[in-house]
């Protein structure tokens, strides 16, 4: 598992922050941690349990309460909110910054930042930014294809078919995400996945070479992302080792990133149309979504049947 790191520039640019201290070098400063800081406790001098490494974000109460304290004590608790650790400041609400705030941050050439936002919206803003950056991700081998708006991973051994697959789900008026390689990050308790930069768009056939999936299909083939919403994972048909009827396999789970999610297992041998196979598991896992479970329905109607006879 890999974690990113961002440039509070990247913060700014994004939340359109007006700068107002620190020159270019202090906005090359690392935020490694999706989420914030409401300094009440540092500035009332408990520092103990300061929330270092977080952006500070100053609000109407803290510049109230920063108005009762004398200069000597401001200077002060200003030293621990403008340490090595702490990546900035964002001043909200269009509030101004105290002078002797912004003289110190001019000496340290600490970045701070004004913000026409209330806090509130301004803390929702900046965590949910920070939480797509800074996401935690792993690279996986296979196919991630969107298929009637599912984000769907195609696993399996190399050579067993899921590029080509997936250039059949293409023809078929589906959206490849990612060949080959995915990046996987965990979004809060979800999952998405990407495309390698220098891979976006791109599909390799065995035979053929790379296919410029843009050039030959157009940009409506290609997304840049997707959630993941199931693994489907091809596995050679063995005749001495059946494998489950897909119905059953739809119940194992696929893991990563402590997040699970529905994986099948489906045979491949020569003669299926694996491609529709896929997109009639993906439209099986839809109807149970809404309630509809066909093969429950098949049972019970068996069952019936059995009972009926019986009788």
């Amino acid at each position: 598992m890999e974690k990113n790191r961002v440039e509070v520039a990247a913060l700014a640019q994004a939340l359109s922050l007006k700068q107002i201290t620190g020159d270019q070098q202090a906005l090359t400063r690392w935020i490694i941690t999706p989420d914030v800081n409401r300094p009440g406790l540092e500035l009332a001098g408990f520092a103990l349990a300061s929330e270092k490494k977080r952006v500070v974000i100053l609000g109407n109460k803290e510049l109230s309460y920063i108005r009762t304290l004398d200069q000597a004590t401001f200077v002060q608790r200003c030293e621990t909110i403008t340490d090595g650790y702490t990546p900035c400041i964002i001043i909200s609400s269009k509030r101004q910054c105290p002078p002797l705030l912004k003289k110190i941050a001019e000496k340290k050439n600490f970045p701070i930042f004004l913000s026409n936002k209330k806090s509130a919206i301004l803390m929702v803003d900046i965590i949910g930014f920070l939480e797509a950056k800074l996401a935690p991700w792993k690279q996986i081998h296979g196919c991630l294809v969107n298929i009637y708006g599912r984000g769907v991973i195609i696993s399996g051994a190399s050579g067993i078919g899921k590029s080509e697959i997936t250039l059949e789900l293409l023809r078929k008026g589906h959206v490849m995400v990612a060949d080959d390689a995915i990046i996987v990050s965990r979004i809060a308790n979800q999952l998405v996945g990407k495309a390698p930069e220098i891979l976006y768009g791109m599909l390799e056939i065995r035979g053929i070479g790379i296919i410029d999936c843009i050039k030959m299909f157009g940009a409506a083939v290609v997304m840049p992302e997707s959630l993941i919403d199931y693994v489907v994972e091809l596995e050679a048909w063995d005749q001495n080792n059946p494998i489950e009827r897909v119905y059953i396999a739809a119940e194992q789970c696929f893991s990563i990133l402590g997040v699970e999610i529905p994986k099948i297992v489906i045979p491949v041998s020569g003669g299926r149309s694996l491609a529709t196979i896929i997109e009639a598991a993906v439209i099986n896992v839809n109807l149970k979504n809404m309630g509809i479970d066909v093969n429950k329905e098949f049972d019970k109607k068996v069952i019936d049947f059995i009972k009926q006879k019986g009788e």
